[in-house]
């Protein structure tokens, strides 16, 4: 699977396990290939502009609420905790609005919403980075009626990349095409440990990230899908259970001017 539109950036900023993980891998001039890691992953023809979330992430709390709006990071992580922290008492939801971001800081947001026992609000969407291993981390699921879950790739998923398939446009280097598939090759290669454990830990089938791209399950056809998400009865037998809907029957969007997403069918 080819991997367009890959951008460099510092994917994994140092801390703890999971934010320090990166650091041997770190090159000079390719720094870490992500995000987005949407690309990375997935494999989908949209950018990462059309798929991130442009502006800054926005963390508050509102009574037994904390908000969590815009793209996965590091920083925005660190912004949440120590809001959390500030509080008398830990609120017991996370509303979260995001497409996705940084791998890593989304295995260390789910990691905390699972330790933290907190229930998961999905008001409006939850895309890549989010529903792999946020959205699954809630004691509680809640999706709003329109909601939409997107899944478009993991850790363990097969893909190749080459010179061709970068944007080179945050370096002056020039492309060196076996260094950037050694780096690459043990970036991943030491993600997909810390995805499996987070996996085992929250009791969910690793699967969830990539049935989308077996043949037995491929839903797009070439129809310019960019994801693809799961009705709540395969979303259980994948592990993801204790869903509510809000609002009646759930119905999510699966187009918009950003996104065109299908339903894998595991009955098949």
């Amino acid at each position: 699977m080819r991997v367009p539109g890959i951008l460099l950036a510092y994917a994994f900023a140092p801390s703890a396990e999971i934010r320090g993980f990166y650091r041997p891998l770190t090159v000079r001039f390719f720094l870490i290939v992500l995000l987005s890691i949407s690309a990375l992953i997935s494999g989908c023809a949209t950018s990462s502009a059309r798929l991130g979330d442009s502006k800054e992430t926005r963390v508050s709390a509102s009574g037994s609420e904390l908000i969590y709006s815009g793209r996965i990071s590091f920083e925005a992580n660190q912004r949440l905790f120590e809001l959390a922290a500030s509080l008398g008492e830990m609120p017991k939801t996370l509303v979260i609005t995001s497409k996705g971001g940084d791998v890593a800081a989304g295995l260390e947001l789910g990691r905390w919403v699972f330790d933290s026992g907190l229930d998961v609000s999905i008001p409006e969407y939850c895309m890549s980075s989010c529903a792999n291993y946020v959205f699954v981390a809630g004691a509680q699921k809640i999706l709003a009626s329109q909601a939409s879950l997107m899944w478009h790739g993991g850790a363990t998923q097969r893909f190749d990349v080459d010179c061709d398939s970068v944007n080179w446009s945050e370096s002056a280097a020039v492309c060196d095409e076996q260094q950037l598939r050694e780096l690459v090759q043990a970036t991943i290669a030491r993600l997909i440990p810390l995805e499996t454990e987070f996996f085992e830990t929250v009791g969910v089938d690793q699967r969830i990230t990539t049935f989308g791209q077996q043949p037995e399950y491929a839903c797009a056809g070439g129809r310019g899908h960019v994801g693809w998400y799961y009705s709540i009865s395969d979303l259980a037998s994948l592990g993801v259970d204790r869903i509510q809907v809000r609002g009646g029957e759930w119905r999510p969007k699966t187009q918009t001017a950003d996104f065109n997403i299908c339903r894998v069918d595991l009955r098949r």
